[in-house]
């Protein structure tokens, strides 16, 4: 029977889905976000990738703070190694 349950996504699952697949990867506590290069760029046996910082403008359009140059090799072998913590008992 749990096999005929259809989840159904809210709002905000379902716009942070669409931005994923646009390559933008939003904060989850302010107004900034990482707005990846549609495509890597290989130089010399190296991948990489660029990333915009992003934010809201005082007029309320998209303002680029600055953009990052990264190896993706390394970007992913760090996100790997991120250990998550078990939260503390209060």
């Amino acid at each position: 029977m749990d096999d005929k349950i259809i989840r159904l996504y809210t709002n905000f699952e379902k716009r942070q889905r669409l931005d994923a697949k646009k390559g933008k990867l939003c904060c989850e506590v302010s107004e900034r976000w990482l707005q990846f290069s549609e495509e890597s760029y290989p130089v010399r046996g190296t991948e990489f990738v660029s990333v915009d910082i992003m934010t809201k403008g005082a007029s309320c359009k998209d303002r680029k703070l600055c953009d990052l140059v990264l190896d993706k090799k390394y970007l992913l072998q760090i996100l790997s190694e991120i250990e998550a913590k078990e939260p503390k008992e209060t």
